[in-house]
């Protein structure tokens, strides 16, 4: 309150007359002196503490003093910290009164960057942190590149010593708030960030999923249960770093029945990222991508496409089981895995027709190993210091009819073990090898054509002589589904049909080869739904037997498609 010292009236009723205050009625009528209660302080707020008395007082309310002129403004229960995508609450004062982390967003494209919706850092940068046994709280060297919400995970504060996995709920200075508490007293131990739980949000999610360029560190590894894209800036750019030492780092187990699609007939694409072991984490299992079906016959993965993908010194590469039928795998680069293989195959019929193209692996662990395989083609493979092994059979029943075109094994110890089949049909068309092993117990019909062998082990297989196909022929105009022909050329008949759905319920065809008439063994199969979808058969038809496309179930055509044979 300002006065001042001339006499006369004030516009509030108190006047300074005489060296004292004085209060007036206004008007220069009459009043009395004010007089002061207690001591109060130069500086200081004054309030009326009577009608002719004043005092020191302070403001309160949503600004308030305390013996002094500085304001305080008064918290709310927001906790301090920086948000991401977040939602607040604000009150009619203009407060922000609560905030939280958001939940997934999406671009305009429709897809989830898992470092914008869910915290990702895609950062492997560390720092080192204290942490004491039953604590949430955490210190650390350095918050640079930290924010709430993201994953963490401190070296040995975990159960038993192991690395303690969670997120981080507050930043202070450099003070971290953990959701689990550390049950390992720890000083000075390795951060790193880990985007395993980011990543797997985004997945569920059941948006694609755009990875951007980064690095991120995870600790266990992802299902995709959807046909979903997944989708990195390319190898060196995108790179997970795997901090596991057991995990299948992709579990691609999504369910089509009965051969029907639910996404209008596509599947999932993972593509264009790169996956490194972490260094100084040595696996002892898992493969970068473990795809089978989740449920038993009638389910199937189907429609997959695995492209552009580096794997580096992982347990091993692609792995598949039951229930994966015409997928693709190209453009994979692979090098020096610990113990699985690059390429591990054990799918059984009625799974098949699958396509790997454009695989360069390197390093010892990183061949192809096939124990049942049925109507796959493998082309432009290069194996370095790896070789080709058909392993022994689960049960006898096991299959494989593979087809290789333009191969090459080579290295310091490379090689093709055929292995122990009873019912094995090997194509190996425009490729070489340093070493073919000839296991004296083998069952295998091959047909060799244009490849190179420095060693005659391969020409002495059953069902070989050293040649193999010469001609190709396109029969379409003699041949028709569901009646049976006989291979009578005298050399293993290699059979390609590209039938054609004419029905819009479930369609189902199978190839079927044997000695008998009419065949009874299945080679191949498709089940699709959809009129005017194209199809895919083939099978190897050994000298003498019967072979047949045999419809199950709706109709199939091969007006728009073909039939070929080669001998």
């Amino acid at each position: 309150m300002t006065t001042s010292k001339t006499p006369g009236l004030t516009p509030a009723g108190i006047r300074f007359q005489d060296g004292t205050l004085q209060t007036t009625a206004g008007g220069g009528g009459g009043g009395g002196t004010v007089t002061t209660t207690g001591s109060p302080s130069s500086g200081n707020l004054t309030k009326f503490s009577g009608s002719t008395s004043i005092t020191n007082g302070d403001l309160s309310g949503d600004v308030t003093t305390s013996g002094a002129l500085a304001t305080t403004l008064a918290n709310t229960a927001v906790t301090p910290g920086s948000y991401t995508n977040t939602n607040l609450t604000v009150d009619a004062k203009g407060r922000i009164t609560a905030a939280s982390n958001g939940s997934a967003g999406t671009n305009p494209g429709g897809a989830v960057d898992p470092t914008l919706s869910y915290n990702a850092s895609g950062s492997n940068t560390t720092t080192t942190g204290s942490i004491t046994n039953g604590s949430h709280t955490l210190t650390v060297a350095s918050a640079a590149g930290w924010s709430i919400g993201m994953g963490i995970a401190v070296a040995g504060a975990g159960a038993a010593g192991a690395e303690l996995v969670t997120s981080v709920t507050n930043i202070v200075g450099t003070t971290f708030t953990l959701t689990a508490a550390a049950s390992t007293t720890v000083v000075s131990a390795v951060v790193n960030h880990d985007d395993t739980a980011a990543i797997a949000s985004a997945i569920a999610s059941g948006f694609p999923v755009i990875l951007p360029i980064g690095n991120f560190n995870i600790t266990s590894g992802f299902t995709i249960s959807n046909p979903i894209k997944f989708e990195g800036s390319g190898p060196g750019a995108t790179i997970i770093w795997n901090r596991s030492t057991t995990a299948d780092i992709f579990t691609v187990n999504y369910q089509i029945t009965g051969g029907a699609t639910t996404t209008t007939g596509h599947g999932a694409v993972i593509r264009n990222f790169e996956i490194s072991q972490a260094s100084g984490i040595t696996p002892i299992s898992g493969y970068a991508f473990n795809v089978a079906s989740a449920s038993g016959a009638g389910h199937y993965v189907t429609g997959l496409h695995i492209e552009n993908i580096h794997m580096n010194n992982l347990w091993g590469g692609v792995k598949t089981g039951t229930g994966v039928i015409s997928c693709w795998f190209r453009d994979l680069y692979m090098v020096s895995f610990v113990g699985g293989s690059g390429i591990l195959y054990n799918t059984p019929i009625p799974g098949g027709d699958m396509h790997f193209s454009d695989i360069e692996m390197s390093g010892t662990n990183t061949g192809v190993t096939i124990q049942q395989a049925d109507t796959t083609t493998f082309t432009n493979i290069k194996m370095n210091s790896s070789g080709l092994v058909f392993a022994a059979p689960t049960a006898a029943s096991d299959i494989i009819r593979v087809r290789f075109v333009n191969f090459s094994i080579e290295g310091a110890n490379p090689s093709i073990d055929w292995g122990t089949h009873g019912t094995t049909q090997v194509q190996l068309i425009g490729g070489e090898c340093d070493h073919g092993t000839n296991n004296s117990a083998n069952n295998v019909n091959a047909m060799v054509v244009g490849t190179n062998f420095s060693n005659s082990g391969v020409a002495l297989l059953q069902g070989t002589d050293g040649g193999g196909p010469n001609q190709q022929s396109v029969v379409t105009g003699s041949r028709s589904i569901g009646t049976v022909f006989q291979n009578t050329t005298g050399k293993p008949l290699y059979v390609w049909i590209i039938p054609i759905t004419n029905s819009s319920g479930a369609n189902i065809i199978v190839f079927k080869t044997d000695s008998s008439n009419p065949p009874t063994s299945g080679l191949s199969a498709q089940q699709i739904s959809g009129t005017g979808v194209i199809g895919s058969l083939s099978g190897i038809v050994l000298p003498g037997n019967f072979y047949e496309a045999v419809v199950v179930s709706g109709a199939w055509t091969l007006s728009g498609g073909g039939w070929t044979e080669q001998q």
